[in-house]
């Protein structure tokens, strides 16, 4: 870990909205910290996803509604046309955000409704994140399950736990020893 995980800004909304759901602050902030690094802003693609939604075969790809047509060019008298993917179904594919949630999982269960560029913002992604976690563990999962559906391993992120643990640990000492330095002067 680069930074001391209370460096991160984004760390006293994990906190809150962790609590707010009984859940553990810590476990969630490194679950953030393995799925995007501490990044809000990142985005990835889901290419099983994209891929189990647009087909397999050219056939599905260029019937299918997901698939806009473009002209590319213009030969002679006749445009090259192109398909491409709506936007619609990039967001729908696109891992958003400091827990990398599927846009699918929130646009499908309404948790979040708008613009899916807008789901990088830390307290609607942690909101989300929290709501799907402790819904998880409502319906007879485990921590670990929790872990495993968000896409990261548990192992990694309990041994974040432990290292981030450590870490305060260490600082609280620290500070301890400093404070009796001072009393002492």
């Amino acid at each position: 870990m680069d930074k001391l995980l209370l460096e991160y800004p984004w760390l006293n909304k994990v906190v809150s909205q962790s609590k707010e759901h009984g859940l553990d602050w810590l476990l969630m902030a490194c679950l953030a910290l393995e799925l995007s690094g501490g990044d809000p802003r990142c985005r990835t693609l889901d290419a099983e996803f994209l891929a189990k939604e647009l087909g397999e075969s050219a056939t599905d790809l260029a019937i299918s509604e997901q698939w806009i047509k473009i002209p590319l060019a213009i030969e002679g008298d006749e445009a090259i046309i192109t398909s491409v993917p709506n936007v619609n179904i990039y967001d729908r594919a696109t891992k958003w955000g400091l827990f990398q949630i599927l846009g699918e999982t929130v646009i499908a269960r309404g948790i979040f409704t708008g613009r899916m560029i807008n789901f990088v913002d830390i307290g609607a992604n942690t909101r989300a994140a929290c709501f799907l976690f402790e819904e998880i563990i409502r319906k007879d999962g485990t921590e670990r399950d929790a872990i495993l559906y968000f896409g990261a391993d548990p192992d990694r992120v309990y041994t974040l736990m432990e290292e981030t643990r450590k870490s305060i640990r260490i600082l609280l000492d620290i500070n301890a020893t400093e404070e009796e330095e001072l009393e002492q002067a």
